[in-house]
């Protein structure tokens, strides 16, 4: 199986500690490593991989390697910044041009900033799809979901496909809070990881189905597939082909996962202590509760103070409630002017 990282994003959900200059597959909030280089680890020993990026990053995925002493993996630089779709078509035609698969040879597209656990677990599943890849299908990755949220994808399982796969009857997109409630005890309900697996021959089967323009990449020359990278269309492999073919099978995972969307979602995570507060770096508080607060080089101090996230870095200090961090979005279009992105 062949392991392609898709490390391109620009996200800012983050901000101000996730820029688009340095987005949060670049960054480390838990142990030793950035996201990037956790992804990495999991599949090293075991799996050769190509990373996908754009060229305003090139320098820091090369720097972030050889760090970890994986400097030898391929590094693939998008020539415009797209979406998923287009990032893994030209991924196989990379791949295939360079002779490292076949048509039939399974492939894995993993986000590069993603958070999973126990890691053994999700690589013992790798194996058990190959069945369901080698019949043509597409296999998506779910876990069930462990609260209401409405900025994630859910799946609904359908009946069994074979021992480790089921059909999917349904796919939800970021659905309401009384929806997300509704799936959040219902067993059926898986939320979408974003990970998928196939062979580049189904792949591209889909592409001539539901995204023709990427599909004539199939036959053009590798040149080619640079120059006209730019004027493909920018679309997401999930709108653009797994919500619509019939050849997709979910694989539900027993693990725990995150995608490190918003800062809720790092204090989800995070460790924390008596008074249910996550402290990373250097920070005293006094009667503080259920608090996130992030800083770098300061010591942060805080007193009498409840359900908070703050950021401090070098040159923004970021301070919201914990109920009003997904307002980043409008805040980010504030500040454009004054170049805080």
């Amino acid at each position: 199986m062949y392991i392609v990282l898709l490390a391109g994003g620009s996200g800012t959900r983050l901000w101000p500690l996730s820029r688009e200059s340095f987005p949060k597959q670049f960054l480390t909030f838990f142990g030793s490593h950035s996201l990037l280089q956790k992804t990495v680890l999991r599949f090293l020993k075991a799996y050769p991989m190509l990373i996908v990026t754009q060229i305003s990053y090139e320098t820091i995925v090369q720097k972030q390697l050889h760090q970890i002493g994986a400097g030898h993996i391929p590094i693939l630089v998008e020539p415009a910044r797209k979406s998923t779709a287009p990032a893994i078509a030209l991924a196989l035609r990379f791949l295939e041009e360079t002779g490292r698969i076949g048509p039939e040879d399974p492939l894995l597209i993993v986000p590069s900033d993603h958070w999973l656990s126990p890691e053994d677990v999700f690589l013992q599943h790798l194996d058990q799809i190959l069945p369901a890849v080698s019949q043509g299908k597409i296999v998506t990755f779910g876990v069930q979901p462990m609260r209401a949220e409405t900025g994630f994808g859910y799946m609904k399982k359908g009946r069994p496909f074979d021992e480790d796969c089921y059909f999917v009857d349904q796919f939800v997109e970021k659905p309401s809070l009384e929806r997300a409630e509704a799936f959040s005890v219902d067993p059926a309900y898986y939320w979408n990881l974003g990970l998928f697996s196939f062979s580049s021959s189904t792949m591209w089967k889909a592409f001539s189905l539901y995204l023709p323009a990427l599909f004539q990449m199939k036959s053009w020359d590798w040149s080619d597939c640079l120059e006209y990278f730019y004027f493909l269309p920018n679309i997401s492999i999930d709108y653009g082909v797994i919500e619509k073919t019939d050849e997709i099978v979910l694989c539900p995972l027993a693990l725990q996962w995150s995608d490190l969307g918003s800062w809720e979602a790092v204090y989800q995570l995070a460790e924390k202590d008596q008074d249910q507060n996550a402290f990373l770096g250097d920070v005293a508080a006094c009667n503080t509760s259920r608090c996130l607060i992030k800083t770098g080089r300061k010591k942060v101090a805080a007193i009498d103070l409840e359900d908070l996230v703050i950021v401090d870095t070098e040159d923004v200090l970021f301070i919201a409630k914990r109920q009003g961090v997904f307002k980043i979005k409008t805040l980010m279009e504030q500040l454009r002017a004054h170049d805080l992105r």
